[in-house]
Formats: structure tokens, C-alpha cells, sequence
């Protein structure tokens, strides 16, 4: 999934605003993809 984040939300928390967005993703899940390095952001890995 390739999301684009307006200025209103770039002050977020990064797992947060994926967890907003993505209801169905748990944040157990998605700490986990970050760990795996499955999260970009500007083409960098988080």
C-alpha cells in the first residue's frame, strides 16, 4: 500500500496514523512490520 500523508497529519505519530487509518491493523501487527522492515517513509525505512 504507498499512502501520501497531507501537512495536517506529518505531526502525527507514525504507528498511530497507520493505526487510524488502518482500523483493521493492530498496533502488535504493525510494531511488528516495523521490526521487519516493512515500513517506508520518503523511501526510508522505519
Amino acid at each position: 500500500m504507498k499512502t501520501i500523508i497531507v501537512e495536517e497529519n506529518e505531526k502525527m505519530r507514525l504507528d498511530k496514523w497507520i493505526t487510524k487509518k488502518c482500523e483493521d491493523l493492530s498496533r502488535t501487527r504493525l510494531q511488528k512490520l516495523i521490526e521487519e522492515e516493512k515500513i517506508f517513509v520518503n523511501g526510508k525505512i522505519r
